[in-house]
């Protein structure tokens, strides 16, 4: 227990002073660190940064550029005014039927008309 103790110590030892400890090359563990550090950084983050960059700078100026056929242009066209009418006609639908709702009731105002503008 008391090897294993001293293991422990010695190791945090070595963390705490790993400035102090030199590697093969001459050079400190601490100075090793750095060295990676800003390896990987010019090696792997940089040009991620980089690269991400000129890609959105490419998609601004290309723009949005979707080509849609005139057809299908001429249906949506068509789609959107089948919409509209149908919307109309389901309008008159309703205040037809609050008219005859409100006959029943025997309020005045037969021909009652909603404005929803």
């Amino acid at each position: 227990m008391a090897e294993f103790i001293f293991e422990i110590k010695m190791f945090i030892y070595q963390l705490v002073n790993a400035h102090q400890l030199t590697t093969f090359w001459g050079r400190t563990f601490m100075e090793d660190g750095m060295i990676m550090g800003i390896m990987t950084m010019v090696f792997i983050v940089l040009p991620t940064i980089i690269g991400i960059t000129i890609l959105i700078g490419l998609k601004i100026l290309k723009g949005n550029k979707t080509k849609v056929s005139p057809a299908a242009d001429v249906d949506e066209t068509k789609m959107i005014q089948e919409i509209y009418h149908s919307l109309s006609r389901m309008e008159e639908r309703v205040n037809t039927l609050e008219t005859i709702l409100l006959e029943k009731e025997g309020k005045p105002g037969g021909n009652h008309e909603i404005n929803h503008q």
